[in-house]
């Protein structure tokens, strides 16, 4: 069986394809939600023990599976208002397995803020639940030596959060060009980075 993360890689690739059938425009001119349910329905036809949901407050997501996260810094925006874009559940009893964040850039701050709290939430899990693994996905126009860029600097911002959490990174190269504004024209380049607490 393949792993998630090589096969959150393919269905970046996928997700390209489809926007570019449906709607004439490249993945990162949509908008998140869109390559989500992409992705999940491509992960959904490659494992069939998993169910979804989206959009889930981290709040709400963190008393599901008894993480205390009251009084905790708020660099971790484990807030009532901040939302997961797509969990992977349990099918038979709809428990939480893993969290997957969604990004169309490689911006530090805001990539910085979903690498912390899905850190955090690696190292908080209680021990043997399946949230000590997560993934981030991004996907953009920029070339592959800003992806690798960002992995060192990646690797670096969790290392701040816990040293106890491996950080496995796929690059993906695609053959569509975007048709964003910015970077009208450029080949799509995406990564999937996978978080998980190492004993």
């Amino acid at each position: 069986m393949k792993s998630i993360r090589k096969v959150l890689g393919q269905a970046i690739s996928e997700a390209c394809i489809v926007a570019n059938e449906l709607t004439g425009k490249s993945v990162n001119a949509l908008p998140e939600y869109f390559m989500a349910v992409k992705v999940a329905e491509y992960v959904n036809n490659h494992f069939s023990t998993f169910r979804f949901s989206m959009e889930d407050t981290l709040h709400n997501l963190c008393k599901e599976a008894d993480i205390n996260c009251e009084q905790i810094a708020s660099e971790y925006r484990i807030e009532k208002t901040t939302r997961a874009d797509l969990i992977l559940r349990n099918k038979s009893n709809n428990k939480i397995k893993h969290i997957i964040e969604f990004k169309r850039h490689l911006h530090t701050t805001q990539l910085k803020k979903d690498v912390v709290r899905l850190a955090w939430l690696c190292a908080n899990a209680k021990a043997g639940h399946r949230l000590e693994k997560n993934f981030l996905v991004a996907v953009t126009h920029r070339k592959s030596e800003l992806f690798h860029k960002r992995n060192e600097q990646i690797i670096s911002w969790v290392k701040e959060v816990s040293p106890d959490i491996a950080v496995k990174f796929e690059f993906v190269n695609t053959e569509f060009p975007s048709s964003h504004p910015k970077g009208l024209g450029k080949k799509l380049c995406g990564g999937v980075w996978e978080f998980k607490y190492k004993y």
